[in-house]
């Protein structure tokens, strides 16, 4: 059975590599839920800043994708952002990550800047 809880850093660093390989980069200050199984298999950061929050670094070792534990993690972040008091969080997205934040209920923005930036609103934000 998979668990999903939020950890310190420490607990998830030794998957940074991993994750900086696909193009993920870390951010002082994000808290970090992470997916275990008899060890940790994936993690997903937020930070929040007021209102706004930042989906970060969302990884789910490779064996283990397709099982739903990227939308879980992702599920646990919004919601712990939503108890933080954010009405929206983005996310910078890639083409793995992309389709699933849209099928969540996530908008897409457009953007010169950014490819796949992601918008859910939350907290009763209209």
């Amino acid at each position: 059975m998979i668990t999903y809880s939020v950890v310190p850093t420490s607990q998830v660093e030794h998957l940074f590599a991993e994750g900086k390989a696909e193009g993920l980069s870390f951010v002082p200050d994000t808290i970090y839920i992470a997916a275990i199984d008899e060890h940790v298999i994936g993690y997903a950061g937020i930070k929040v800043r007021g209102k706004q929050a930042t989906l970060r670094n969302l990884f789910v070792v490779p064996e283990r994708r397709g099982e739903g534990i990227a939308k879980a993690m992702t599920a646990r972040c919004l919601e712990l952002a939503r108890v933080s008091g954010a009405t929206t969080a983005v996310a910078f997205s890639n083409w793995n990550s992309k389709p699933m934040y849209l099928s969540m209920g996530a908008t897409e923005i457009n953007s010169d800047r950014y490819y796949g930036k992601i918008m859910f609103r939350i907290g009763g934000a209209r």
